[in-house]
């Protein structure tokens, strides 16, 4: 398992959540301050019967 962060862009719109591999650090002013590394979009799968959620880093979704 490699060490990521899950960021939601959002400014006043929807966007898919995107994960980004190191940790990220509090910025003094609040929020995250995102580390580098390539951003995946995350995909989110549901079991139709249970609801179970399963989501992963999509590697040929890159933002």
């Amino acid at each position: 398992m490699q060490v990521g962060v899950i960021l939601d862009r959002t400014a006043g719109a929807n966007t898919r959540p995107v994960w980004i591999p190191d940790p990220a650090v509090e910025a003094w002013f609040g929020g995250l301050r995102e580390p580098g590394g390539p951003a995946l979009v995350v995909d989110t799968d549901r079991c139709p019967s249970c609801g179970y959620l399963v989501s992963y880093a999509n590697p040929r979704a890159v933002t």
